[in-house]
């Protein structure tokens, strides 16, 4: 799964993530935009979870008193063992993407899972960022099982997407499941702020579809997508994010 769950108007959602993730017993979820405080809130209520890969603050941030935020990567621990895990920036001081290997204890089956969040703008920029992580995946072990999740900031017919699917490491997850797509046909959602910062949903107009879908599971061609979700799920009437969850259920070959 991947899970953008950022800062604004946390504590009337927090309840609603921690609940969503039990609802549809997540096995391992990207994370964006983090806080040290969110995520020890989130183990709290999740107690069969654990985290790999937290960074808490950018150099950039480092000495500014700000809070920092971190693509945690949260999984089972009763399930999966961590064997590696590391760090690298795709922007300079700014952008990162984490990664962690993992055991499956049943099947002994081992498989990468990387997590990013791209900058809003700049599609040479953005491309860059696609090589540095393809680079980085190939350096690893080019013929693993890997999952690439994250915020891309682009939509689907972008340079750094087809940068992403041409090097025929990875396919899009919806594009490849054995069954329909499920939910939404995008991920982010329309919003406004009121005057204490809460988020104000629009109303969504699912006419308009390419602009707004920048959330992206990928996946190694040795991975079999069965089912893909975008979850538009709200607990009273509040949506645990202004970027709706993606959810795979995928199979190592």
């Amino acid at each position: 799964m991947y899970f953008w769950v950022e800062d604004n108007y946390w504590n009337a959602r927090k309840d609603s993530l921690a609940e969503l993730i039990k609802k549809y017993d997540i096995d391992i979820i990207g994370t964006q935009e983090l806080c040290k405080e969110q995520l020890e809130y989130l183990m709290g209520k999740l107690p069969g979870w654990d985290y790999s890969q937290y960074m808490p603050l950018r150099p950039k941030d480092m000495g500014n008193g700000k809070r920092g935020f971190n693509n945690a990567i949260i999984y089972k621990k009763e399930k999966y063992q961590v064997l590696d895990e590391g760090t690298f920036f795709i922007q300079k001081d700014v952008r990162f993407c984490v990664w962690t290997k993992f055991k499956d204890k049943k099947t002994g089956k081992n498989f990468y899972f990387f997590n990013t969040h791209y900058p809003v703008n700049g599609d040479d920029l953005k491309k860059e960022c696609s090589s540095k992580i393809i680079k980085e995946v190939k350096n690893q072990d080019e013929n693993a099982s890997v999952f690439l999740v994250g915020d891309f900031n682009s939509k689907n017919k972008e340079p750094c997407i087809a940068e992403i699917l041409n090097s025929k490491i990875f396919a899009d997850s919806k594009a490849i499941s054995k069954t329909p797509p499920q939910g939404p046909p995008y991920s982010y959602r329309e919003k406004d702020y009121g005057p204490n910062h809460e988020m104000l949903w629009r109303k969504q107009d699912y006419s308009i579809t390419e602009n707004k879908h920048i959330d992206y599971i990928f996946v190694s061609p040795n991975i079999s997508v069965k089912s893909f979700i975008c979850i538009d799920d709200t607990f009273n009437a509040i949506p645990p994010s202004d970027h709706r969850p993606i959810l795979i259920e995928a199979e190592l070959d």
